[in-house]
């Protein structure tokens, strides 16, 4: 996969690319045609929150020195 790294213009990237799992494009066309009720897209919105929110988390972490171990 794409690996959106440490910059926000990485992240809107791999949230753009076709090869990306986090395409959100994709995404919204597979809930659109799959989806059987509105409750559904909320599992989509939650995996953004997610994505965002842990590049938001490690972002920050790495200003104050904290990186991830491999």
């Amino acid at each position: 996969g794409i690996v959106h790294g440490v910059s926000l213009k990485g992240l809107f990237r791999s949230m753009s690319s076709r090869r990306s799992n986090t395409n959100i494009r994709k995404n919204v066309r597979f809930y659109r045609r799959h989806a059987t009720s509105m409750l559904a897209y909320w599992v989509l919105v939650k995996y953004y929150f997610r994505v965002i929110g842990g590049f938001v988390k490690w972002r920050f972490l790495s200003l104050i020195g904290i990186s991830r171990k491999a």
